[in-house]
């Protein structure tokens, strides 16, 4: 089982939307297991288990990997702006 957790979904161009929900994708390395989206609300925890549900978070999720900052970049700006406070 592969876990891959991220925050909600994009807007048309891409960029988030809004970071009030985070999800979990689960994916199950059995043959044929269906991949599930666990998303977090303020109240609750809602499964999402179908196929496009499953195609959309994960695309969100490598996109946001993909444009992230580095971790050593994302220290040095962090640093940045403490010094700046």
């Amino acid at each position: 089982m592969r876990s891959r957790r991220g925050p909600g979904p994009t807007s048309g161009s891409g960029r988030p939307r809004s970071m009030t929900c985070a999800f979990t994708a689960v994916s199950f390395a059995e043959p044929g297991a269906l991949d599930v989206v666990q998303v977090d609300t303020l109240s609750t925890k809602v499964w999402l288990e179908s196929e496009t549900d499953a195609a959309h978070h994960s695309a969100v999720f490598d996109r946001i990997t993909r444009l992230g900052l580095a971790h050593s970049s994302s220290v040095r700006l962090i640093d940045s702006i403490r010094k700046e406070m």
